[in-house]
């Protein structure tokens, strides 16, 4: 993104920004309800248009190369009560891949179960997606995107609503998945930021990019504000002892 500004009905809510992600990096957009994280997202896909500046996806224009890239968006319109297995929503990531019409592939099949055995889901194949846990849904949702092979996944807060043992395991699963390909995650969980990524793109109207080693407490209530509580899980605190 160059030199990059878009507004909604004349209301700025991206201005100036400017940032690069490299092939192979896990990056993180992290920033406060309303200053433009989402709106990111949405640009570098082509699904909205900038005001000013240009949007590079894979060197071309975002509507030319998106087919490239694996999205899972904040809010998956898809309704758990709809009958459908968990293998049908994995096929549904290979909708428009190279098929006009007809029935799905002995090769979609393939790349379908692949990607549920990259999530650990190919044993709840025949199972209804309804069943599911919310952890399991966003698994699933996840093999959606990857039965496309996509070279870049970009997954706007993908363990909201989710308990804190089920994030562990599902950041835990996006840095496994970053062994190959690029990640790119909005988050507002600065605990994961610092265990797992590598390059944080602060948003708040414009967008300022950090090593992961930068973002201090300082930055930290810069971008959220000063009523930020920052709580530390990277030390061990003594047993409690009774009162005297």
């Amino acid at each position: 993104m160059e030199n990059l500004s878009f507004a909604y009905e004349a209301v700025p809510v991206v201005q100036d920004a400017n940032f690069t992600i490299n092939a192979g990096e896990f990056a993180c957009i992290v920033g406060p309800n309303g200053g433009g994280k989402t709106t990111l997202l949405k640009l570098l896909l082509g699904l909205i248009q900038p005001g000013k500046g240009s949007v590079r996806l894979f060197g071309q224009p975002p509507s030319v190369s998106r087919n490239r890239v694996g999205y899972l968006p904040q809010h998956a319109k898809l309704d758990p009560r709809f009958p459908a297995s968990v293998l049908d929503v994995a096929l549904m990531g290979r909708v428009g891949r190279g098929r006009l019409i007809g029935p799905y592939s002995s090769e979609d099949r393939r790349l379908a179960c692949d990607a549920l055995r990259e999530v650990d889901m190919l044993d709840c194949g025949r199972q209804s997606f309804g069943e599911l846990s919310g952890g399991q849904r966003q698994r699933v949702l996840i093999a959606r995107a990857l039965a496309s092979r996509p070279e870049l996944l970009l997954f706007d807060e993908p363990t909201a609503h989710l308990d804190v043992r089920i994030q562990d395991e599902l950041y835990e699963l996006l840095a496994k998945l970053n062994h190959r390909i690029t990640v790119v995650v909005v988050s507002h969980d600065i605990g994961f930021v610092t265990r797992h990524v590598r390059k944080v793109i602060c948003v708040n109207r414009t967008a300022h990019v950090h090593d992961t080693a930068e973002l201090t407490g300082e930055l930290i209530g810069e971008l959220y504000g000063p009523d930020v509580r920052i709580v530390r899980h990277d030390h061990c605190c003594e047993e409690a002892r009774p009162h005297a």
